[in-house]
């Protein structure tokens, strides 16, 4: 029902890493040429590599800028030669020990997704080579078995999703709803100056019949005078009743009249965002090794407080069920 998190992207969460100083300029440094290495040979790195390495990443930039490194890696390639398969693994075992140790759950929360990315294929005689990730040998990890860690991974996942979201609705609306009214008050100037142009034109052709016409009765010249300064009249209260409805226009727009629904279409768009979350993380949670317990408690819990419908917490309660029904029996065996 849901795809793992493995298309999320650590590139956005690493803005908020420091450049100020000679240190964080240090780590950045040492991250990209190491993780290059680790990507092109791997054999190469060296005891004095793998000493730094443990240094930095202690350091809760060295361990963002990490992941930060290894993510960008995808655009490359997904498949991975078998001995930077089992380096990755090393060094993601050392990075989440220390995010677990400092409860750094932001680059553990990446790591996790990556740890769905990356694969080696494995040979099998007469058989089609099949795929195997990192996950599976990163489950006994202890920072996957703490709720504190699935918590935090679902606050940063909601919390991603609904920033640039929010942000680009509401500048796309903003644009488009500018777009109409300056539209909107184009046409409106247009046929203001067209009519001005057309009072200009009658104008000059009065005061000509006017003038060249001496013979003609007063009472004719006078009605001509009242006609056109009623025309005259009429013309400004149009004028003056189209700037009136062009400004209710602009001022029931940018209102509140539709608040309502963009409120409820808002509230909405976050429940199913927050139930997609929901599915993927506790998908993980089962193909890490968790007991159903621990998932189930989770699940229960958060839907709680993401106020979930009876049917969600239900659909999303059903598959993990499901999940550990098909898989129970064969991981007891395992265990046998």
């Amino acid at each position: 029902m849901w795809h793992k998190s493995e298309s999320e992207s650590v590139g956005p969460s690493c803005s908020s890493i420091s450049m100020d100083c000679s240190a964080d300029e240090a780590v950045f440094e040492f991250m990209r040429r190491f993780v290059s290495i680790l990507f092109t040979d791997s054999l190469a790195i060296t005891l004095e590599l793998k000493h730094q390495f443990g240094q930095y990443a202690r350091v809760g930039s060295g361990r963002m800028w990490f992941a930060r490194f290894v993510s960008a890696q995808r655009t490359k390639t997904k498949r991975v030669s078998e001995t930077t398969f089992y380096a990755l693994i090393q060094y993601f075992a050392i990075v989440l020990f220390e995010c677990k140790e400092c409860e750094d759950f932001l680059p553990a929360k990446h790591i996790m997704s990556l740890c769905f990315t990356f694969y080696q294929e494995v040979e099998v005689p007469g058989c089609d080579p099949y795929r195997e990730y990192l996950f599976n040998y990163l489950r006994d990890q202890p920072i996957w078995h703490t709720l504190r860690f699935w918590n935090a991974a679902l606050f940063y996942a909601l919390q991603k999703d609904r920033v640039p979201k929010t942000t680009s609705a509401l500048s796309a609306s903003a644009n488009n709803e500018a777009s109409r009214t300056m539209q909107s008050n184009a046409m409106e100037d247009a046929k203001d100056a067209l009519l001005q142009r057309d009072e200009g034109k009658t104008q000059p052709s009065r005061s000509f019949s006017e003038t060249s016409l001496t013979s003609s009765t007063s009472s004719s010249s006078s009605d001509t005078q009242h006609t056109n300064t009623t025309r005259s009249s009429d013309s400004l209260r149009l004028r003056n009743i189209r700037k009136i409805n062009r400004s209710k226009s602009s001022t029931n727009a940018g209102g509140k009249d539709n608040s309502f629904d963009v409120d409820e279409k808002k509230l909405q768009d976050n429940t199913n965002t927050a139930f997609t979350q929901l599915g993927s993380l506790t998908c993980n949670m089962h193909a890490f090794g968790l007991n159903r317990d621990l998932c189930s408690d989770f699940l229960k819990k958060q839907c709680h407080i993401l106020n979930m419908s009876k049917e969600q917490e239900k659909l999303l309660h059903d598959n993990v069920n499901r999940l550990y029904r098909e898989t129970d029996p064969w991981r007891e065996q395992v265990h046998k």
